[in-house]
């Protein structure tokens, strides 16, 4: 179950996922859906994925090459691994829940 707040949806994964899994389910799952990964960092305890969306460029007021991106980070936690997907800037639920879905199938879940 993904809980949604502060732009950010969360969920926590039970013990036997491995943040370095979830980190590389991430970039798969970013990466099918035509987002670029800008960067990547990853340990055994947490993990994060930053992608931009492919001719990403929000305009409608914001600064001009402001693109779209979307973060994924995981978190060994003392129940498991803690999964958060944020769309940047604005946050968007519809668009962070299937990510969070595409990763989960990776995983298998």
């Amino acid at each position: 179950m993904a809980a949604y707040s502060f732009r950010t949806l969360s969920a926590n994964l039970g013990m036997d996922i491995r943040v370095p899994v979830v980190v590389t389910a991430a970039e798969q799952a970013l990466g099918e859906r035509g987002y670029t990964i800008s960067s990547r960092r990853m340990t055994e305890d947490s993990g994060r994925v930053v992608a931009v969306a492919a001719g990403s460029s929000l305009g409608h007021g914001f600064r001009d090459g402001l693109s779209e991106r979307v973060v994924v980070t995981a978190q060994l936690t003392a129940r498991g691994t803690r999964v958060k997907v944020s769309a940047q800037p604005l946050g968007n639920e519809a668009i962070s829940r299937a990510i969070l879905d595409d990763i989960l199938l990776r995983l298998g879940l």
